[in-house]
């Protein structure tokens, strides 16, 4: 009798080994073993079915040794709650029109809410090859664009979905970030007499100088989006996206001889609103982790501007300014890769990789090449800029 006991706890221990083996590998489970009958809302996988798993022979209403453990599959609208037996990695309706979600770490039919809190972590790609201040006895010594490289900085993700939003098979989900600190400085000897500022027309320097010129970069983002999906493996995304891009240039050219300090500043700014639409790849959906590929493309309506200063400190200080302001069309793309690892039931860390550009944009040094001080005005609304980074993020589901 012992020996019968401990040879059905030996097969209940193996299959629950084989269950949870399958449901880590449950891509190849689902494209090989899932088969349902057309036009049933009521289905599990095969691997489920077929499952080793068997009751308790002692109670007083159970089933022969043989018979399988009962898994009632949830139907359209199902939640935890109504299926309470349901193990991870089934597979469940949750919506109408066969928009079917996968019960794992990239979609779990349980879930309402999400938060997510992380950090970014962002490269800002060097500026174009531009000429900003050069010296014409010393060919090619000069201060260029080029010559900054913004680098990495850190700032803030924050995210919020809401999951079946308003019964329905739709997610709705909001994401902001902010990176406010790319900057890079540069300070150079210019012994040339006159030194020249390449705005438009030339603006013309006397005497050697000692220049200083620092660059700063900051972006913001909230996006508003509605997810749906369209198939086993892809959902689809489409919302609202705003952004702002403002940069900022500072030249003081110094120690000339005889005569004042000369500083020149400029200031570039860019809002950005608009539609975006996308699509969710999953790549790996486990038990545990899940691994998502995305893309995703904008248009926007983009109110540019900038502001140039030139000051001359010379007695008397003269200030000579240069501005524009217009409404453009922007454009952006977005692609990245995420995985997920679910700590606990409820908790989950993410990492990404992430890479960004706009285009039909202001930027700072862009600016120069525009800026009139005879008459006043100019703008340059036709730049590229790159991002690339990585995100860490905890999420939070209930």
């Amino acid at each position: 009798m012992l020996v019968t006991h401990a040879c059905r706890s030996a097969v209940r221990m193996v299959s629950l080994v084989v269950t949870v083996c399958v449901c880590v590998n449950s891509i190849a489970a689902q494209g090989e073993n899932s088969h349902f009958a057309p036009g049933d809302d009521n289905w599990v996988p095969q691997f489920l079915t077929a499952s080793l798993l068997t009751s308790d022979s002692n109670g007083p209403d159970s089933e022969a040794e043989s018979s399988p453990l009962t898994v009632r599959p949830a139907s359209c609208g199902a939640t935890c709650d109504d299926d309470p037996l349901r193990p991870i990695g089934d597979l469940l309706r949750v919506g109408p029109n066969d928009n079917c979600c996968f019960a794992n770490a990239c979609c779990d039919p349980c879930q309402t809410w999400t938060a997510s809190v992380g950090a970014v972590f962002v490269h800002r790609a060097m500026p174009k090859f531009q000429p900003l201040i050069s010296d014409p006895a010393a060919p090619g010594a000069g201060l260029n664009a080029a010559d900054f490289n913004p680098g990495w900085a850190a700032g803030m993700d924050l995210g919020l979905t809401r999951h079946r939003a308003f019964d329905s098979a739709t997610d709705l989900e909001f994401r902001f970030f902010n990176v406010d600190d790319w900057s890079d400085s540069r300070t150079l000897r210019l012994n040339g007499n006159p030194l020249v500022i390449h705005t438009n027309p030339q603006t013309f320097v006397t005497g050697g100088r000692d220049v200083t010129s620092v660059y700063s970069s900051r972006l913001m983002s909230v996006e508003a989006n509605a997810r749906r999906c369209i198939g086993s493996r892809t959902t689809l995304l489409y919302g609202l996206r705003y952004m702002q891009l403002n940069e900022r240039l500072l030249n003081r050219l110094t120690s000339g001889p005889g005569v004042g300090d000369i500083l020149f500043t400029v200031a570039a700014d860019n809002d950005l609103i608009g539609l975006q639409t996308g699509l969710v790849c999953d790549l790996l959906a486990g038990c545990d982790c899940c691994v998502q590929f995305y893309g995703k493309a904008g248009l926007y309506l983009n109110d540019a501007g900038q502001f140039s200063s030139l000051t001359n400190f010379s007695a008397p200080a003269t200030t000579f300014t240069a501005n524009g302001d217009q409404l453009s069309v922007a454009g952006s793309g977005e692609f990245g890769i995420v995985a997920r690892r679910r700590l606990c039931n409820n908790l989950s860390l993410q990492a990404g990789y992430h890479v960004l550009g706009l285009h039909g944009v202001a930027t700072a040094p862009g600016q120069l090449s525009r800026s009139g001080f005879l008459t006043g005005t100019g703008l340059d609304r036709n730049d590229t800029v790159m991002f690339h980074g990585a995100s860490l993020q905890l999420l939070l589901a209930y």
